[in-house]
């Protein structure tokens, strides 16, 4: 049962690492349109 609470924990872990990857993507492309 553990296991899978550590599973569930990374899962929302890389999900909050994508969606912070895709707010800096975003926010460098404000900065520096290309």
């Amino acid at each position: 049962m553990k296991f899978k609470n550590d599973l569930g924990g990374l899962f929302v872990v890389i999900e909050n690492l994508k969606h912070f990857k895709e707010l800096v993507i975003n926010s460098t492309d404000y900065e520096n349109p290309v």
